[in-house]
């Protein structure tokens, strides 16, 4: 084994340095950034979860109240930009030229 190593310049006590060295980089990551990142994204999936509860408490209330009134909801429309116009129209004082 020691003739294969040294044959391709395997240099024993700088790999072991660099394995040792690459060790404490993955665990200071793991520790400082991908732990971080995993609680966050879990609290985030907690967040959604109960917007989505709280999104079919909401939808379920709705329900009841559509259900009380007998029908859908109406809407209300804002009157329409040729309505608008001739109602200023018959609004403006007239043109006094002096």
């Amino acid at each position: 084994m020691t003739s294969i190593a040294s044959t391709f310049g395997v240099d024993w006590p700088h790999l072991t340095a660099q394995v040792i060295s690459f060790a404490i980089v993955c665990a200071a990551l793991y520790w400082f950034a991908y732990g971080p990142v995993l609680r966050m994204l879990d609290s985030r999936r907690q967040q959604i979860a109960q917007g989505l509860a709280n999104t079919e408490k909401i939808n379920a209330a709705l329900a009841g109240i559509e259900a009380q009134r007998g029908s859908s909801p109406t809407l209300v429309t804002r009157p329409d930009a040729s309505t608008i116009r001739k109602r200023s129209v018959r609004r403006r004082p007239p043109n006094r030229s002096f």
